[in-house]
């Protein structure tokens, strides 16, 4: 199975995602987010060394790895249906550029430059319990004790497949491809699952599945927002993701290379009023 080219953003958002403009009310211009980097943001990823420690391991950073995470302060209200705008701003935005350099094929990592489009999409993040996976022990993939079931070494899209879980994950042609349907793998949960059990290029795989287990709760946890109903008592994620596809502009393409196993999310808490971004331009280790 080989990854099929991305066309040309078309449109600026897919649909599900607000195409509204921000209206100023007194004059009727448009007015424009503005963003302030926090480079001092708290995140699990530098502060759990365990965490740390798996992301190096598994090609996301060290030397070798090629994420990066970005967040940033906000200063005007939000709505969803001012998602478009919001991140066609966050990607135009000084603070960001100056951060966030995009690798390029031979040649130094560079800014996106005037992006006039953006090819984006909802992300739902409702779950809040890893017990999806468990229809991995059910289905053998992952044996008493934990050990995940071995297979032979396969490459699917340049990555290297060689345990029953990764095949699962990304092999169409696998008879477990079907424990998860369409609405469980667009899960934002299910995401950070399956990001870490593919890593980057250069990924060293575990044997054992709970170091994925346990960084997808401690990742996913970290990422999003949660506030208490009042009216219910229960404890509701407020954050909204979006997964940018493609973006086109005068600069650097967001990804250099086609890659189902490239990412980019733009996560956003509207009460604290940040948004933060997580990118991923996946590349095998052959170049």
């Amino acid at each position: 199975m080989s990854a099929e080219p991305e066309p040309e953003p078309e449109s600026v958002m897919e649909p599900g995602v607000g195409s509204k403009k921000l209206i100023n009310e007194l004059d009727g211009k448009v007015e424009t987010f503005t963003f302030h980097h926090i480079p001092e943001a708290p995140s699990v990823i530098d502060s759990d060394d365990d965490v740390r420690d798996k992301f190096v391991q598994w090609g996301f950073t060290g030397d070798s790895g090629l994420m990066q995470r970005h967040t940033f302060r906000f200063d005007q209200y939000y709505q969803k249906y001012m998602s478009e705008q919001f991140i066609k701003d966050l990607l135009n935005s000084e603070e960001l550029q100056e951060v966030f350099h995009v690798p390029q094929k031979g040649d130094d990592a560079a800014p996106l430059g005037n992006v006039t489009r953006v090819r984006a999409r909802d992300v739902p993040c409702g779950m809040t319990s890893l017990s999806l996976f468990d229809r991995l022990g059910d289905a053998g993939i992952v044996r008493e004790g934990g050990s995940i079931q071995k297979c032979f070494d396969n490459y699917i899209d340049e990555l290297q497949v060689a345990d029953e879980l990764c095949k699962a994950l990304v092999d169409e042609e696998s008879e477990n491809y079907t424990l998860f349907d369409d609405e469980d793998r667009d899960e934002f949960l299910f995401r950070v699952f399956r990001h870490c059990c593919i890593g980057g290029g250069m990924c060293q795989f575990e044997d054992y599945v709970e170091p994925y287990l346990q960084t997808t709760k401690k990742v996913y946890k970290d990422m999003l927002a949660v506030r208490k109903n009042d009216e219910t008592g229960k404890i509701e994620i407020v954050s909204q993701i979006f997964e940018i596809r493609a973006a086109k502009g005068d600069g650097a393409p967001l990804f250099p290379s086609k890659s189902p196993y490239s990412f980019c999310y733009v996560i956003l808490n509207p009460v604290k009023r940040h948004v933060t971004l997580w990118y991923l331009p996946w590349r095998t280790m052959f170049g």
